[in-house]
């Protein structure tokens, strides 16, 4: 079931047009969330700010980009999600489904920004409920009034085929979020099928939509860098890899809470790990860190000529990159 603000629906009356489940408008939409099941959408009004700067942390590096807040909740149980160890983590979906108010942001932002780069697929995946709703095309249709705007949406769900065939701009990007096969079955339960993931990256590459790649979290385990070269093989030999536009590899970091929530895993716990004083998180010691990512952006250049992104990490350490 999908419900809906009341008050959101009659702000923006072309909203039910993308629908395709079993609505039904709700005046007070905070009334019914106990009422809610697993599976459930909810569309809605947000009460505060929909776009922050992003936050890395002291000494960590970055794009500058901002975060879009659009949505809460998520149907994937992957073991090491810092969201799902959140109190009020639920798998029930919840949108903030005003472009109005997302565009009015915008506006107010671009009179003190020229360009920006929009991250929406941080808090909440970007596709999880597009089949559903079709808010993500909506919103895909605003961001194309901005041309000095750039989106990235981030997901591990699979893009449904009306928007790979109907929807397309040249401002915004999907950046699909992969790991290995074997990571993948076994730290990212509900996630999409690994291979069906692979021919969806093949389909939007077919229709011209602007493609990344996004390896992250890496995870460490015995044998990893098997595992990972495996998987660029595989990449290389499904599609052209070189048509991507980018690859960004992070490492595995945890909060506080994730890590004690992870940490009788012995597979993701191989290695030593510290508490970084840079963002407060839990890192793989530096000198695993350094020889890991030396490793697997070595591998990766031998299939990938395009640009190599390493997230999440101090300044003192990319210098190693080089």
């Amino acid at each position: 079931m999908i419900y809906i603000e009341k008050a959101l629906s009659e702000k923006d009356p072309f909203l039910i047009k993308g629908v395709t489940q079993k609505h039904e408008l709700i005046e007070n939409i905070n009334s019914i969330n106990e009422s809610c099941l697993n599976g459930d959408i909810i569309l809605k009004r947000r009460k505060n700010s929909f776009i922050i700067p992003y936050q890395y942390g002291h000494g960590i590096t970055g794009k500058n980009e901002y975060v879009l807040r659009w949505g809460t909740g998520c149907k994937f149980s992957c073991l090491y999600c810092y969201v799902q160890q959140k109190i009020n983590f639920t798998k029930i979906l919840t949108v903030f489904a005003d472009t109005k108010a997302i565009k009015e942001e915008l506006q107010e932002l671009f009179k003190i920004k020229k360009k920006i780069l929009l991250n929406a697929g941080e808090n909440f995946d970007s596709f999880i409920c597009e089949k559903e709703t079709g808010f993500t095309s909506r919103l895909t249709n605003m961001f194309s009034d901005f041309p000095e705007l750039t989106v990235e949406y981030r997901t591990k769900s699979l893009i449904p085929e009306n928007y790979i065939n109907n929807v397309n701009s040249q401002n915004t990007f999907i950046a699909i979020s992969l790991n290995p096969y074997y990571i993948n079955k076994r730290f990212e339960k509900g996630t999409s099928d690994h291979n069906d993931r692979i021919q969806n990256i093949k389909a939007l590459l077919d229709k011209g939509h602007r493609l990344a790649l996004r390896i992250e979290p890496v995870i460490l385990i015995d044998d990893y860098l098997n595992h990972y070269k495996k998987f660029f093989r595989q990449l290389s030999a499904e599609f052209d890899i070189n048509r991507l536009e980018s690859i960004d590899i992070s490492l595995l970091r945890l909060t506080k809470k994730g890590f004690n929530f992870v940490k009788k895993n012995r597979e993701i716990m191989s290695g030593e790990w510290i508490l970084s004083t840079s963002d407060n998180k839990y890192r793989y010691f530096i000198r695993q860190r350094i020889i890991a990512l030396k490793e697997l952006k070595y591998a990766l250049s031998k299939v990938y000529k395009g640009s190599i992104y390493i997230g999440g990490e101090p300044k003192n350490l990319l210098k190693y990159m080089i």
